[in-house]
């Protein structure tokens, strides 16, 4: 297992420097977002930050021609995933879209902690009222993968802030989750307390939520199948909640927000993204 970073100016991201350069060729983009060439090179700040008891590691990426008031888009990663090994394919995905914030779970990556659901709860608690002050009146997108698409409506009930919210190949909740991908799931979550997960039912945590929802599905999902997906946004609509549901038939767990047709449907998403809570 590799050190953890104990000061900022050791973090960093495997090959980082595909994304802030300088670049010999473009053979960095091949099979990228189209929109992602105009927005690099990228320039990308690292910092800890206590939330919830634990020292979080946390890393925003800002693009080149990055507005001071575009959206800021807090990325919450699926479970086997740390900024150190897989903050480009992060990247990738969101930052045509705005400026990244990504950070490890307690346990993970360079944060301190256990991989406990009592952490996540503790970090989750403190980190909605922290990311309301960071944004400073700019749009506040949640944007959650696969596990992360269960922790991100966490945070998001502990916003006051919070404009929008993207849901990609995931579920309703863990106790959805685990009943339908028995019986490997168990092994598939670090966290040791399944139970203590419970909470984590994204229909209830988003139920007072006023803004706009994308839920994404994966037509070659065999992680999380796309079915879990649609049960997601259909309790989502039962609530009442703005949603909207897209499933990409060639897409896997991992591609659903790269491919030319996600690419166009979230331009229109995120024109629409509004303050909700003016």
């Amino acid at each position: 297992m590799a050190q953890k970073a104990t000061d900022p100016s050791q973090m960093r991201f495997n090959d980082q420097e595909k994304i802030t350069g300088p670049f010999a060729d473009d053979k960095y983009l091949e099979g990228r977002s189209p929109i992602l060439a105009g927005r690099l090179p990228a320039k990308i700040t690292h910092e800890f930050v206590m939330l919830g008891g634990e020292r979080i590691a946390i890393s925003r990426v800002k693009a080149a021609n990055g507005a001071d008031n575009e959206p800021l888009i807090v990325y919450c990663p699926g479970n086997a995933s740390d900024r150190l090994r897989v903050a480009l394919y992060y990247t990738d995905k969101v930052l045509p879209w705005g400026e990244v914030l990504m950070f490890d779970y307690p346990g993970y990556g360079d944060s301190t902690g256990e991989p406990l659901a009592t952490s996540f709860t503790a970090m989750r608690k403190d980190m909605g009222p922290w990311l309301d002050g960071l944004a400073h009146g700019r749009p506040l997108i949640f944007w959650g993968h696969s596990i992360g698409g269960l922790i991100c409506p966490g945070i998001v009930a502990e916003s006051r802030e919070a404009d929008a919210v993207i849901l990609e190949t995931t579920g309703p909740s863990f106790a959805t989750i685990a009943e339908d991908q028995k019986p490997w799931f168990a092994p598939f979550i670090r966290t040791h307390v399944i139970d203590d997960l419970k909470p984590y039912d994204t229909p209830e945590l988003l139920k007072d939520f006023r803004g706009r929802i994308l839920v994404l599905g994966a037509g070659k999902d065999t992680t999380l199948p796309p079915r879990l997906a649609r049960s997601l946004a259909d309790a989502l609509k039962a609530r009442g909640l703005n949603v909207e549901y897209r499933e990409y038939a060639a897409a896997n767990h991992h591609s659903a927000a790269l491919n030319a047709q996600f690419a166009t449907d979230a331009k229109a998403f995120f024109a629409a993204v509004t303050d909700v809570n003016r």
